[in-house]
């Protein structure tokens, strides 16, 4: 979801310095799953309301592990992805406009991601499927509507070029994992 936010921020006429923040904090927006059980991690099903509690804890957790890197400007788009609009999300319930437009492109971004990848509890969803939910998503006040709108009219664009930055990323990394064979 790193390259999908950062397209959407690219759209959205964001500045340099920014898009900047909102590609670290979507790389780093779930450090805090390190602290959940990998059986509930990987559980093929859905997750019982007390797994649910659990997994929610890592929002929390990532915000306290990025506090204490003293990157709050980070630590502030990555562990908000999961607050929503109409103040139902968490860690900290935070609604409208206290949640800035970077942690709102942030946590679109991880929805789209979600929805458009395969998980170990659901297959891959199409683009009408993810449209449906994401339309769903503004009308119950969910998520920031102009982003939505931005997402929704660009989605052909935004998600090509997501791909590509992920293929780019994915082979920097098999290059560095050759060379560290080699060595």
């Amino acid at each position: 979801d790193e390259a999908i936010s950062h397209q959407i921020g690219k759209l959205s006429l964001l500045g340099e310095e920014t898009l900047t923040q909102i590609k670290v904090a979507s790389v780093l927006h779930d450090v805090g799953k390190i602290a959940i059980p990998v059986e509930i991690l990987e559980k093929p099903g859905k997750l019982t309301q007390q797994e649910f509690e659990i997994m929610k804890n890592h929002s929390r957790v990532g915000y306290n592990i990025l506090s204490d890197l003293n990157i709050d400007d980070i630590r502030n788009i990555a562990a908000l992805h999961h607050e929503k609009i109409d103040g139902t999300g968490y860690p900290f319930g935070l609604k409208g406009e206290e949640l800035s437009i970077e942690a709102r492109i942030v946590a679109i971004g991880d929805i789209i991601s979600a929805l458009f990848g395969a998980r170990s509890y659901k297959e891959a969803f199409n683009k009408d499927k993810i449209i449906k939910i994401i339309e769903a998503m503004v009308r119950s006040n969910k998520i920031d509507s102009e982003i939505a709108v931005l997402f929704i009219n660009n989605y052909d664009f935004i998600m090509k070029e997501a791909l590509e930055g992920s293929n780019e990323l994915m082979e920097v990394y098999m290059n560095l994992n050759i060379e560290y064979n080699i060595l």
